[in-house]
């Protein structure tokens, strides 16, 4: 009969003892793994809240920027407070769709100082346990940019017809000009032509561009005949009629990727309330002066053989129609400069038109604003500034010759109109047309004694 050995109570014991301890090292074990998984979302919340409040800061910036760029009225009614000092600020608090508070962006906009700079703060908060909320600043510098970095931009298809020109020159270099006037013997081959439709027509004629032509995605030239070419003109491959185009895109000529659309035209806030000098309308031999200052005009109508002359800066606001014809002549003396937005449908500069005899484009800059739908520039005349009307038909018929640039919403050039981009305006023209500065440099701030510097 085999005999049955009873567990002792020490060997019961042991197992016991034993279990506990596995226990005890699976339970150590799982504190562990849901410490090491807690602390893990913690710091990837925490890295999420940190790259967030960065986000928040440069979108601070970036609502500064567009107030400076677009809107500069920082009014009170937009949520702007304005500090005295040259400078504005704006809290904008945020919500979740659920409707809970997850941050804060706050920003600076020092408009007195030169250049201008933005301060961005942004400040993510906490959602879990007892973290404290993240704060990032970023602060950036401003630099005068320009709407005139071309010859021609348009919105709607380019036509091309006639014995046309446009190329370029530089006001400001004697090596590609001659006391800031456009000379042929210098001109130069960035004459660029942008648009951000698909088509850019040459009817026929010899229209010569020395530049590149850009259209929207899927652009094409069509037809290209006659006796017309583009491209840099000191090469052997520019681009003739009946050339391929295939060596154009290949080096940049021609390309099909613009998309830029110019900004509408929005009237500074210093002459939403200027003083109205009332309806201009010159005739024969009339004079008028109109001096230093910002002015509305109701319209203006300058006729035959009737002047009107700018002395100083002036800029204007014109709330009607802009009619200069036959003889009738705007003058812009050496050491006046003048600036001109228009509310009105229609602007017509033909015959003598502007006379700029400062000779640099920069010093003779019109704005349209959307109203304005018709731009004429015909009959012989000569226009030495820059134009940007981007909900205007432009067109320039006859002997016209710019020498500036060009903005607008369909651009037509016929017979021997002929555009010459004045390099200069690259970087010095279209402050006052609604993008006038860009960002020169950016830096991360970092917060002492709770200031951030």
């Amino acid at each position: 009969m085999a005999m049955r050995h009873p567990i002792s109570h020490s060997t019961r014991g042991s197992i016991l003892i034993a279990t506990a301890i596995l226990v005890a090292i699976f339970a150590i074990f799982m504190s562990g793994v849901l410490t090491y998984i807690s602390n893990e979302y913690r710091l990837n919340f925490r890295s999420h809240q940190f790259a967030q409040s960065l986000h928040l800061a440069e979108a601070a910036v970036e609502l500064g920027f567009a107030e400076l760029n677009y809107r500069n009225s920082f009014s009170a009614t937009n949520g702007w407070v304005n500090l005295g000092d040259g400078s504005y600020t704006k809290i904008t608090n945020l919500t979740d769709t659920a409707g809970n508070f997850v941050g804060t962006l706050s920003n600076r906009v020092y408009v007195g100082y030169t250049p201008p700079t933005i301060t961005g703060v942004g400040s993510a908060t906490n959602t879990i346990g007892t973290l404290a909320n993240t704060e990032r600043a970023v602060s950036v510098v401003l630099t005068a940019s320009s709407l005139f970095k071309m010859a021609l931009v348009a919105t709607s298809p380019l036509s091309f017809s006639g014995n046309i020109v446009v190329d370029s020159y530089d006001s400001t270099d004697p090596t590609k000009s001659t006391a800031g006037l456009y000379v042929a013997g210098k001109a130069q081959d960035n004459g660029n032509v942008a648009t951000t439709a698909s088509t850019v027509a040459f009817p026929g004629g010899s229209a010569n561009i020395s530049g590149t032509i850009e259209t929207g995605a899927g652009g094409t030239i069509t037809p290209f005949s006659g006796g017309g070419a583009f491209g840099p003109t000191n090469s052997a491959n520019q681009i003739a009629a009946g050339s391929s185009l295939a060596p154009a895109v290949a080096n940049g000529w021609l390309r099909a990727d613009f998309s830029t659309a110019p900004p509408n035209v929005t009237v500074p806030a210093a002459l939403t309330s200027a003083s109205n000098l009332g309806t201009i309308n010159l005739s024969s031999a009339g004079t008028q002066t109109i001096n230093a200052g910002n002015w509305q005009v109701n319209a203006m109508s300058i006729a035959n053989t009737a002047t009107l002359t700018i002395n100083g800066t002036v800029s204007l606001y014109i709330l009607g129609n802009v009619i200069v014809a036959n003889g009738g002549v705007i003058k812009i003396p050496t050491g006046s400069a003048l600036t001109v937005y228009v509310g009105g449908p229609t602007v017509s500069l033909t015959g003598a038109g502007v006379i700029n005899s400062v000779v640099q484009p920069v010093n003779d800059e019109w704005f349209g604003l959307p109203t304005l739908t018709t731009v004429t520039f015909a009959n012989g005349t000569s226009f030495i500034g820059a134009f940007d009307a981007p909900e205007a038909a432009i067109s320039l018929l006859g002997n016209t010759q710019v020498y500036g640039s060009i903005i607008g919403s369909n651009i037509v050039l016929g017979g021997s109109a002929s555009v010459h981009f004045d390099e200069s305006l690259k970087s010095s023209g279209g402050g006052g047309g609604g993008n006038g500065y860009s960002i020169a440099s950016w830096r991360e701030m970092r917060k002492v004694n709770g200031v951030w510097q």
